[in-house]
């Protein structure tokens, strides 16, 4: 015989072959594990269930707060993906679903009075002064043909 006990929503908690229909229903609007708690089934068992009924994974998804949704565009998806400890991949596909460009990301553009800066100092001080990487003064000067201060 099959030992019963009632459950404090009032259906009653079997380990039995058979499920009811309260615990299908539950497959079908809950994750696994929520299952797990709720009919004391194993993770396998709900899973072979699901398998056998053709019922896909519900997957629940943390809702975005204000705050979160607040970083795109202001910082680089790989830093909202660290501070949210949401994937990389969640991060790149809500701010394309937002239409937000990826901006924080985008290498920043020269300007004019920059360029004016290059060759007048050492790489490394007009990096400094720009709040660039020097190894990025040292191609644009390259490129724009203006010799280095130490030439």
């Amino acid at each position: 015989m099959q030992e019963h006990s009632k459950k404090s929503d009032g259906h009653s908690q079997s380990a039995s072959s058979t499920w009811q229909d309260w615990e299908v229903e539950l497959l079908r609007n809950y994750t696994s594990k929520e299952v797990a708690r709720r009919t004391g089934r194993t993770l396998r068992c709900i899973a072979l269930k699901r398998y056998r009924l053709g019922i896909t994974v519900k997957r629940i998804f943390r809702p975005w707060t204000a705050h979160e949704l607040s970083l795109f565009g202001k910082l680089a998806d790989s830093e909202i993906a660290r501070r949210t400890g949401r994937p990389y991949l969640t991060i790149y596909t809500k701010r394309r679903a937002l239409k937000i460009p990826n901006t924080a990301s985008a290498r920043r553009r020269w300007t004019k009075k920059e360029d004016k800066l290059l060759g007048r100092a050492s790489d490394r001080e007009i990096a400094r002064r720009l709040n660039r990487n020097s190894i990025s003064v040292y191609v644009r000067r390259h490129k724009l043909g203006i010799p280095s201060v130490d030439q």
